[in-house]
């Protein structure tokens, strides 16, 4: 008889169709959230990529991708058989963003627009992403390499970023407490770097900054401080 239940990389995985927001995985300090993930179907394969893991006390994300099998029994319909792959995502560059609407986690009210991309000197796409509430969250974000940024290419950081952001700042803090971009003061603050990637249906907004200086500049960090997954709505 075939399992039901698969444990692999720490993750457990009961059922692929039900339909559930980012959860807790019982006895971790990780939620899971298949819906932001590419799935695609192949034969009797599921394959999963980019299925964003995060630590829900540092806000740090990791991309999963796996692929499941499944087998066909008359008395029990379909049933795991095994996870023939699992492993963490290669990293992307994300110049390349989808304009449209998008849902934070935290929220199915406030809805996140990244606009249209204009195009400045250079060749570079500028993008804005704003809420939907009133005070709420705006960024704006430059597609090319952080050196010669027009926002952010004179902070001493640049030289340490990945090249597989798009990079941006915080241009209005959110003011609501469902929105996906709460800092509690020291975070998501103006003027504060972001990193944005693309994936799928899919936007992970990654904060680079916390707190500020003694001159009131953002401190500003090549590690992650916290994040966000926005999932497009899809009209």
């Amino acid at each position: 008889m075939k399992t039901k239940v698969i444990v692999s990389t720490g993750l457990i995985v009961t059922s692929l169709f039900t339909s559930v927001s980012a959860e807790l995985i019982s006895g971790t300090d990780l939620s899971i959230n298949f819906e932001s993930a590419n799935i695609i179907g192949s034969g009797r394969n599921i394959n999963m990529h980019r299925v964003p893991v995060t630590n829900i006390n540092t806000g740090e994300t990791t991309f999963y991708d796996a692929s499941f099998k499944f087998t066909f029994s008359n008395d029990s319909g379909l049933l795991f058989e095994q996870i023939s792959s699992a492993s963490i995502s290669p990293a992307l560059s994300a110049s390349n963003l989808i304009p449209g609407k998008y849902l934070g986690e935290n929220s199915t009210t406030i809805i996140y627009e990244l606009s249209e991309p204009s195009i400045l000197e250079g060749g570079r796409l500028f993008y804005t992403l704003k809420s939907s509430g009133s005070g709420g969250f705006s960024a704006q974000i430059v597609s090319g390499n952080a050196t010669n940024h027009p926002d952010i290419g004179s902070r001493e950081i640049t030289n340490d970023l990945s090249p597989t952001y798009t990079y941006g700042i915080v241009t209005t803090a959110a003011g609501c407490c469902t929105s996906s971009f709460i800092g509690n003061g020291d975070k998501w603050n103006v003027n504060h770097l972001i990193g944005v990637r693309q994936t799928g249906s899919s936007i992970s907004v990654t904060l680079f900054s916390q707190g500020e200086d003694s001159n009131g500049d953002p401190q500003d960090f090549n590690s992650q401080r916290e994040g966000a997954v926005l999932t497009r709505i899809i009209e």
